[in-house]
């Protein structure tokens, strides 16, 4: 089952959108983490196999660089950031052969406007 774990940057009515499509959500306020830096937030979704959905660029470079934790990231790169065009941006992605590849290689994938980008990580 793919797993999302929501930053502290997404609203609880995204969580609930995921979840009444099936998928498990949870945002990081809900964990008692929102206060927490974005690498004990990598560790935790690496953990506890979330794919961790954000707006923020930053764990773009956590995914690159920083982290030793294989983890699925999906950043948000909107305009707009509405709640109406993060969950239309997220059912985009789901309706997409990419949330496998996310799940099973532990992808960075950036969403925007107009396209999907995956990169997988190279070890």
């Amino acid at each position: 089952m793919v797993r999302f774990l929501l930053d502290a940057n997404l609203s609880p009515v995204t969580e609930k959108y995921l979840q009444t499509l099936g998928y498990e959500a949870i945002t990081v306020a809900h964990l008692h983490l929102e206060s927490a830096d974005d690498e004990t937030i990598v560790e935790y979704a690496s953990e506890h196999e979330y794919i961790l959905v954000t707006l923020d660029p930053d764990f773009g470079y956590l995914f690159r660089i920083l982290s030793p934790h294989q983890v699925g990231i999906v950043i948000l790169r909107l305009e707009n950031q509405t709640i109406e065009s993060v969950n239309s941006a997220l059912h985009r992605l789901l309706d997409t052969h990419v949330l496998e590849d996310i799940k099973n290689q532990k992808a960075l994938v950036v969403v925007d406007q107009a396209t999907i980008r995956v990169r997988v990580r190279v070890e």
